[in-house]
């Protein structure tokens, strides 16, 4: 947030000055304001997604999202090439072929002209490669600044805080699984995060915003706003229910909320069915709750299964390897009538075990892949099959490509097979 203020206080500096205000930015970032948009020689409150008037300092912290989009990137090219033709319109030849020269411009121009004229398949990996460049919002204004939000042309910048404040979206509310059981602890709740910081493929670092946050968070003196919504991953009301678990990092953490409360029925008396839990990490010092888990099975109430896909000291197996090592007994768990199959995490994951149990199915309970597709159906139509999983458009959009990047080679093997040497 700060960095996206400071790219606009040339702007903010000026506006303070010409209406002759006596305050500096800071008390300017909390002081409300509206934005409005101009019809001839009318004006009206602009057609904005946030409650007006506000204050930027609130929309940036609660309102506004300042990561890019694929889908944001038509918009924003469109709005700076708009920008800089129309202060092209106001420059006589010499000044226009001057600027025409310069590397901002050049640089500017490879980046926003290419992803404009491009087709529409050409455009797509136009656009990964921006964001690959320009994660943020903040990314491009750094990268642009000179001639974007400076006097490069005139007294007035080429884009200014309005103009961007109406492109971007709205920032979501982030969901966390729960990682307790109100029967253990019904006073608090506890939540598992992975704090995410990373690079795109051009090596620009993201800093995941909910999970920083958090992480940032001054334990005992600041609060977060959080709301429990209600959901349908919940254990069997069959206590000797087969219970099968699949997780892969923070994605256990509902699976040590059901831990819990199987323990506590331990514990009362109460006794349990088969539990399998198949946890997927990078290394050892990555397996969170190992402690837990570890004396749960110690125990007797659940079978651990580690998947790791970093370590040194054994084979690279992630959770759906695992769950293919199981063979048999999985798919005669996965065919039992009381059977519960959860699976938590990442929608690759989750489609790779599911296609893992799918194959266990078919070979070793003589079952065709429709057959065996319309059984794990069948478990979900009836609540026995539940998954909590993120990242499903990212996985659809990706399988989407490479469906087509499939088809692409698929054509050119074909057609290389009836070129001739007159055609080469």
């Amino acid at each position: 947030i700060d960095r996206f203020l400071k790219c606009f206080e040339p702007e903010l500096d000026s506006q303070i000055a010409k209406e002759g205000l006596d305050v500096d930015l800071a008390t300017l970032y909390g002081m409300p304001f509206d934005i409005l948009a101009a019809q001839g020689n009318e004006s009206e409150s602009a057609d904005v997604f946030f409650a007006r008037p506000t204050t930027l300092n609130h929309i940036l912290e609660c309102e506004i999202d300042l990561s890019l989009k694929n889908k944001d990137v038509p918009g924003l090219v469109e709005l700076v090439n708009d920008s800089i033709e129309a202060k092209m319109t106001h420059l006589d030849k010499a000044q226009r072929m001057e600027i025409h020269e310069t590397a901002e411009y050049l640089d500017l121009m490879k980046e926003t002209r290419a992803i404009a004229l491009a087709s529409p398949q050409e455009r797509s990996h136009l656009i990964d490669s921006f964001i690959a460049s320009y994660p943020t919002i903040v990314n491009f204004l750094e990268t642009f600044q000179e001639i974007l939000l400076t006097k490069f042309f005139d007294d007035d910048p080429v884009i200014r805080i309005a103009n961007v404040l109406i492109i971007l979206n709205r920032l979501q509310p982030r969901y966390y699984s729960i990682s307790s059981s109100n029967r253990v602890d019904g006073d608090s709740v506890s939540i598992s995060v992975g704090v995410l910081n990373v690079k795109t493929s051009k090596g620009v670092k993201i800093a995941g915003v909910c999970s920083n946050y958090l992480a940032g968070l001054e334990a005992g003196s600041e609060r977060a706003e959080v709301a429990i919504h209600k959901s349908s991953f919940r254990l069997p009301e069959n206590k000797e229910a087969p219970i099968v678990m699949v997780g892969a990092g923070t994605g256990l953490a509902p699976m040590i909320g059901f831990l819990q409360e199987k323990a506590l029925d331990l514990e009362n008396g109460t006794s349990s069915g088969p539990i399998h839990l198949f946890f997927g990490c990078r290394s050892e010092d990555d397996f969170i709750y190992e402690s837990l888990i570890r004396g749960y099975e110690e125990k007797g109430l659940v079978k651990a299964h580690l998947a790791l896909s970093r370590s040194t000291t054994v084979p690279k197996k992630y959770v759906q390897h695992k769950i293919q090592d199981m063979g048999k007994e999985m798919a005669d768990l996965l065919l039992d009538p009381d059977a519960h199959y959860y699976v938590c995490g990442d929608a690759r994951m989750a489609d790779s075990c599911y296609e893992s149990c799918l194959g266990l199915l078919r070979n070793h309970s003589v079952m065709s892949r429709v057959a065996a597709a319309a059984h794990l159906r069948k478990m979900r139509l009836s609540g026995r099959w539940q998954s909590d999983v993120w990242g499903i458009l990212s996985h659809f959009e990706t399988a989407k490509k490479d469906v087509m990047k499939n088809k692409r080679m698929a054509a050119k093997l074909w057609m290389s097979r009836f070129k001739t040497r007159d055609d080469e």
